[in-house]
């Protein structure tokens, strides 16, 4: 399948659209044809039930509903209006929402040429293997690794990213005809490309999800900066050493940082720290002491608290739930 092909089906008019053009009932409560599923017009099929790749529906809304899965939304041409809790979110083309399992939220009515594409991720598509292809990012891991939990922050319900189209198109392009015209080398080729994905991800994250219901975006590279600089010196990195770094009084940048993201750099650096303490606990023997060390915290019982509120469960319970659904998988 070429990458014109691909896309000549995406405009195509499914069944249920012909329905909704047809009758002009737009208020789509059984959420008839919120997505389209191409697979059913090739003699091969994707096997593994833990990735799908649907377009999503046109011509009627799609009411407020959650599932089970992780949904990453990619949109090509048009617009796609999603609402999420109080947040209101217009995704233009190169723009993309990450959406973890027990996530409400609903689509306004798209048009005809509002053309996007849903990637779907079960919770067994995160094996441990998996995971560890992903730790260059702490944010992007951090969210889908709290996504697999039971107990979680409910800030961390989505992610939002404006990206470089021309990347991010190739890469859902590729998936996308990987998928829909698989052969024995298809679910491998998805795997290494989910994994870039996630990688490119990390490189373009725009979005501060402990801050959902400000929908506080950001276009300014400075911003970008800022929190890469966080994320290289999580451990050491203070509002002082940030505002020479930058250029800016302390003060100043406080109220920058706080303006933008409703939430102070003290703040922002221990979600950083949080991460890495995630990490270490998905992929090392560490002792609880010692992972509470290399993330930054010099007090065990302050890391305890902090890590248990943010996540709902304790290190140890943490790590052992991850070796839980290690064993499981396997």
């Amino acid at each position: 399948m070429t990458n014109a092909e691909l896309h000549a089906l995406y405009r195509r008019h499914a069944s249920a659209e012909t329905y909704q053009l047809a009758t002009g009932n737009q208020s789509n409560e059984s959420m008839r044809g919120t997505t389209v599923n191409l697979k059913g017009l090739f003699k091969h099929e994707f096997r593994p039930e833990t990735v799908q790749v649907m377009r999503h529906g046109r011509f009627s809304i799609t009411p407020a509903h959650t599932h089970e899965h992780f949904e990453i939304m990619y949109v090509y041409s048009g617009s796609i209006t999603h609402h999420v809790g109080d947040a209101r979110i217009t995704l233009l083309p190169g723009d993309m929402i990450a959406l973890t399992p027990g996530t409400f939220h609903s689509t306004e009515i798209c048009g005809e040429d509002d053309i996007a594409v849903n990637l779907i991720l079960t919770k067994e598509f995160f094996t441990p293997s998996f995971m560890s292809r992903i730790t260059s990012g702490r944010r992007v891991f951090s969210f889908f690794a709290d996504g697999l939990m039971e107990h979680r922050n409910n800030l961390d319900d989505f992610l939002y990213l404006r990206t470089d189209s021309a990347v991010f198109d190739s890469l859902f392009d590729t998936i996308a005809c990987e998928f829909y015209d698989p052969d024995i080398f298809s679910e491998d080729i998805i795997l290494n490309l989910i994994s870039t994905l996630f990688t490119a991800m990390s490189r373009v994250i725009l979005y501060d999800p402990s801050d959902s219901a400000k929908q506080t975006f950001t276009t300014e590279l400075d911003f970008r900066k800022l929190l890469r600089y966080i994320e290289t010196n999580y451990k050491s990195a203070t509002l002082k050493s940030a505002a020479e770094r930058f250029g800016y009084s302390p003060n100043y940048l406080s109220a920058l940082i706080k303006k933008q993201y409703g939430s102070g750099f003290t703040n922002i650096r221990l979600r950083y720290c949080i991460a890495q303490a995630e990490l270490l606990l998905a992929h090392t023997s560490l002792p609880i002491s010692e992972v509470a060390a290399q993330s930054g915290f010099s007090n065990i019982t302050y890391f305890y608290k902090l890590f248990t509120r943010h996540n709902g469960i304790t290190p140890a319970e943490y790590r052992a739930k991850l070796l839980n659904n290690k064993s499981t998988s396997a």
